[in-house]
This record gives C-alpha cells, sequence and structure tokens, in this order.
C-alpha cells in the first residue's frame, strides 16, 4: 500500500468518526477481554479480529425492577504496514427493563439539594440516552503510529494517565508516548462527549432508583469541545529501559496489553522503586465550568509513584493539587496490593485503596472531570465522591476451569454528603478460555435511598 494510500484512508476514517461521535448510543464499563483474543483473518491479510458476545439479567430485592442486557462487541485490528494500524471496536445492545424512568429534556440542568442540605445541581437528565432499546455502541476508534520508543495516537482512545488515577476516560484527542532510557514522556489532549465516554453504570442505577440520584455525580457534554483537558506527564521507571508493552493474543507487532482477566500474570522481581513521575492537566470547556459547585476551569499538578515493600506488597501513591480560582485543595490516592499463593488451595489476592482530600484554601471539591475511577458495582464512587475507601479480596480455587470469588467493600466516610457504601459479592467461572459466567450480588445504601437495596444478577459472557 502506498504512503499517499494509507493518508487518505486515515483522513477518511477520522472524518467519520467526528461526524458519527454525537449521534452515537452511550457506552458503559464493560469487563475487557476483546483484545486478548485477536487473531488475523486470514494470513498475510493484516486484518486481525475479535467478537464478544453477552447477556446479563438482573433484578432488584423488590422484583419490581427487572432488566436484561444483551450485546455483540466486535474488534478489528488493521495493520497498514509495521508502523500504522487502524483499530476499531464496537456493536449493537439489546436493553430492555421496568420502571426505567428518565427526565425530559426541560428538566435538564435542574438545582436541588441533597439530604444534608448540599447543592448539587449537574446534568440530571445523564439517563435519558436510552431512547431505543436497540442501539450502536461505539467504544474505541484511533489510528496509531508505534515504534519501539514512540506511540502517536488519534481518535476515540481509552486514555489513561500514567499515575493511572486522574485520567481515566474514552476521549477524542491525540495521545504521544516517548521513551527514552528509563523514562517516559506523554503528551495529551482531547475532548470527551457523554455519548462515547464510560457509562455511570445507569443501567443498574436506574433499576434501583430511577428518579433521584443515588450518590453526586458528573457527565461531560453530549457536544464536542465543552469538555476538554491537556496535560502532560514525565516517568522515571529505574531499569525498566525500553522494554515494550505485552502484544495483544495474537502474537503480532501489536499496541494491546493482555486484557483477559483469565490469562496467566507474568510476575518479576521488582526493586523497591518501580515507577515515579510528575505530571500536569488542564481542563476547560463550557461544560466544564457551568456548575459552581464544580468550579470554572482547573489545573491539576502532582507526583506520583509506584513502590514495592520488602517484595511483600505494592504501594501505588498519587497526590495531585486542583488549582480553581481562588480555591485549592490537594487530593490523593493511596492503594496497597498484595498477592498471596497457598500452593494446592489456590491463590488470595488483598488490595486497599484510600481516596482522599483536602481543602487548601476555599470550599471547593477536588472534582476532576476524567478520572473514570469508578468503584462499586453499582455505585461507580469517583474523587468527587471522597473521601471514600475500599476493601477488596480475590479467591482464586485450584480447580481446573478456574472459579474464582470476590469480595469487595466500598464506603464513603462522614465527611461525604450521601455516605453511600456498597457490599459486593461476585463469583466468576471460566467454563473454558473465552466462556465466563457472573454471578452478581450487591447490596447498597446512600442518604439518598428510603432503605438498602439488594441487587442480583447474572452475566454470560463468550469472547471468540
Amino acid at each position: 500500500m502506498t504512503k499517499k494510500k494509507k493518508i487518505t484512508i486515515i483522513i477518511l476514517f477520522l472524518i467519520i468518526q467526528v461526524l458519527l461521535s454525537s449521534s452515537l448510543a452511550a457506552t458503559d464499563e464493560c469487563r475487557k477481554e476483546l483484545t486478548a483474543h485477536l487473531k488475523e483473518l486470514f494470513d498475510g491479510s493484516g486484518l486481525y479480529w475479535s467478537a464478544e458476545i453477552t447477556g446479563a439479567l438482573g433484578t432488584t430485592d423488590s422484583g419490581s425492577d427487572l432488566f436484561s442486557r444483551d450485546s455483540l462487541f466486535l474488534s478489528l485490528d488493521w495493520q497498514l504496514g509495521n508502523r500504522f494500524n487502524i483499530y476499531f471496536e464496537g456493536g449493537i445492545r439489546y436493553f430492555d427493563g421496568r420502571n426505567l424512568n428518565s427526565k425530559s429534556d426541560n428538566q435538564n440542568d435542574q438545582t436541588g439539594t441533597n439530604p444534608n442540605g448540599n447543592r448539587y445541581g449537574w446534568d440530571e437528565n445523564r439517563f435519558s440516552e436510552l431512547d431505543s432499546k436497540l442501539f450502536f455502541k461505539l467504544k474505541e476508534s484511533f489510528v496509531q503510529y508505534k515504534t519501539d520508543t514512540l506511540t502517536i495516537s488519534t481518535g476515540l482512545k481509552a486514555a489513561t494517565s500514567e499515575d493511572k488515577f486522574l485520567l481515566d476516560e474514552r476521549t477524542i484527542g491525540l495521545f504521544i508516548d516517548n521513551k527514552f532510557s528509563d523514562f517516559k514522556l506523554s503528551i495529551y489532549g482531547g475532548t470527551a462527549v457523554k455519548n462515547l465516554t464510560y457509562g455511570d453504570k445507569g443501567w443498574l442505577k436506574k433499576s434501583i432508583n430511577p428518579e433521584e440520584l443515588i450518590i453526586e455525580t458528573y457527565r461531560p457534554s453530549n457536544k464536542i469541545g465543552e469538555s476538554n483537558y491537556i496535560g502532560a506527564s514525565l516517568s522515571y521507571s529505574p531499569g525498566k529501559g525500553l522494554i515494550s508493552a505485552k502484544r495483544g493474543g495474537y502474537g503480532s507487532e501489536n499496541a494491546f496489553p493482555q486484557e483477559d482477566e483469565f490469562l496467566p500474570v507474568e510476575t518479576e522481581s521488582f526493586e523497591l522503586l518501580e515507577k515515579t513521575g510528575i505530571l500536569i492537566n488542564y481542563e476547560f470547556g463550557d461544560q466544564i465550568g457551568k456548575d459552581e459547585y464544580l468550579g470554572e476551569n482547573r489545573f491539576y499538578y502532582g507526583l506520583f509513584g509506584e513502590l514495592n515493600i520488602f517484595d511483600f506488597f505494592d504501594l501505588t501513591i498519587s497526590g495531585i493539587i486542583q488549582s480553581v480560582l481562588d480555591n485549592r485543595a490537594f487530593g490523593y490516592y493511596l492503594r496497597a496490593g498484595r498477592s498471596v499463593s497457598l500452593g494446592n488451595l489456590g491463590d488470595i489476592y488483598f488490595n486497599t485503596t484510600y481516596v482522599g482530600y483536602t481543602e487548601i484554601e476555599g470550599a471547593l471539591n477536588f472534582a476532576p472531570s476524567f478520572t473514570h475511577y469508578s468503584k462499586g458495582e453499582i455505585l461507580g464512587l469517583e474523587p468527587l465522591n471522597a473521601p471514600f475507601y475500599q476493601v477488596e479480596i480475590d479467591y482464586t480455587f485450584p480447580t481446573e476451569n478456574l472459579l474464582r470469588l470476590s469480595v469487595g467493600y466500598f464506603r464513603q466516610t462522614e465527611k461525604s454528603v450521601d455516605e453511600a457504601a456498597e457490599l459486593d459479592i461476585t463469583s466468576t467461572i471460566q467454563i473454558y478460555r473465552g466462556l465466563r459466567i457472573y454471578l452478581i450480588y450487591s447490596n447498597v445504601d446512600s442518604l439518598r435511598l428510603n432503605q438498602p437495596v439488594n441487587y442480583f444478577g447474572i452475566e454470560t459472557r463468550y469472547t471468540f
């Protein structure tokens, strides 16, 4: 393929994406396994593919809120020579449920008070996107240029900052990573469109509390250019050099990591300091500054680090200062994890996290817009909901067909306006590679609910 033809294909691809971006249905967060199953369509084609079929059924303890959710997603990776590739991930979803009301357009942007008397006023119409039971969903769609040291991507992409905290969202933008020695320089910028970002688990929240919020939340605008960010980071990983990322499941030179949760995890011996770095981020746009509670355009800067403490547990730290006009706050993220092998008895993984903030000047919450931390099967707690903590334990049984039991507890402290809490118990069964069944129980409570709610769900996922 000639260079001119490659450029023409890339330009047409980006134009079509921008034209469609505001009309596609919203995307929620899913368990990701697609890229680990990519395989070549036929030898020498340069086109790799995988597909996934999912089905879910859930209800609350009252039995009056029943929904089903089925989908078919396709992943395509087209290799345009040794350096360029185009990636697409999308499909169709069918949603059916009862007691799932949404607010009308003229109710958008109303303000009110929560049970503690604090003001809220962001988009209360964020659940109205489900206009049809059958709709198309676009998750990622981007062009990428990659060498051993340089990666440039543009389009709709799941973007994550090096601290894995301040930025974790699907956005349309430009993303540049440049590695040199043990350092990595990342420069990025983009715009978030609500229809294309990660969802806020709305299909569960609506079933539980269709008329009210469960926790405070924030969603970007549905218009391009109203929820934007630019940022950069410089990270240092001693002794890592130019180690490239793990490749996809099909073995070619590709940009995608092994995302199947049941693939074996490679272990290494690490030094005390695994990674450290600095970052800056600036959020701007009409949607960013339109709510006086969240504030005007915001500037963030901070430090982060990943440590291995005595080869006993991993510790991740991120400290970020938020500056908004005359208001400043310090947000922080602490996470400790430990994996223990019990030999013939199986394996246990334990982790605990605390997300909090301290007001330095003024009384504005720490509320970055693009974190998508989203903790809890239903609540989806974000830094906006800080302070909160989580405790999670995963136990993997020593069976031939992998069986995992996960227990997670997430709770806001009394300083939080909603005082929400959630208990999740999930059993994951792998029948064979690619076929998984999830059994889910959640108990959720909040000052916005009259009483705690129990949720029961089953999800089947086949990736091939």
